[in-house]
């Protein structure tokens, strides 16, 4: 996966319209067709290889489900708003709804990159990439 240059100094641009729409939120749903689904495996394996990489890169969860549920939540937004500011409005609302556990910047960063990969739709890292350059 790539990385996302641009996101760490855009995400403290502040976006206080986007934050409090409510519609901002990730909607707990689960993405058909996913990247991790076209490269053959199937969704349960998709959830644990999107966990197993949270893991790795240090992004901290305490309930698997829920990650998994704004996991895909995530990668629909991004779906619908592959943009600098889609990004940065969702990494500003994974920090401020995960302060209580020191949910950095770069976990946010992370948090997007791994979901994008695993459960957004084919092509959308290319996408978010190009955006956030």
């Amino acid at each position: 996966m790539k990385t996302f240059t641009m996101i760490p100094r855009a995400v403290f641009v502040v976006l206080a319209s986007f934050l409090s729409v409510s519609s901002m939120t990730p909607p707990l749903a689960r993405a058909e067709g996913t990247a991790c689904e076209s490269r053959g495996f199937d969704l349960a394996t998709c959830d644990q290889y999107f966990l197993d990489d949270l893991r790795k890169r240090g992004v901290p969860f305490t309930d698997p489900g829920a990650a998994i549920r704004i996991g895909h939540g995530t990668a629909d937004y991004l779906t619908q708003h592959p943009t600098m500011k889609g990004i940065t409005a969702i990494a500003n609302r994974l920090i401020k709804d995960n302060s209580n556990v020191n949910f950095t910047v770069q976990n946010a960063v992370n948090f997007i990159k791994v979901s994008a990969h695993y459960y957004g739709p084919p092509g959308l890292e290319e996408q978010l990439e190009a955006a956030a350059s």
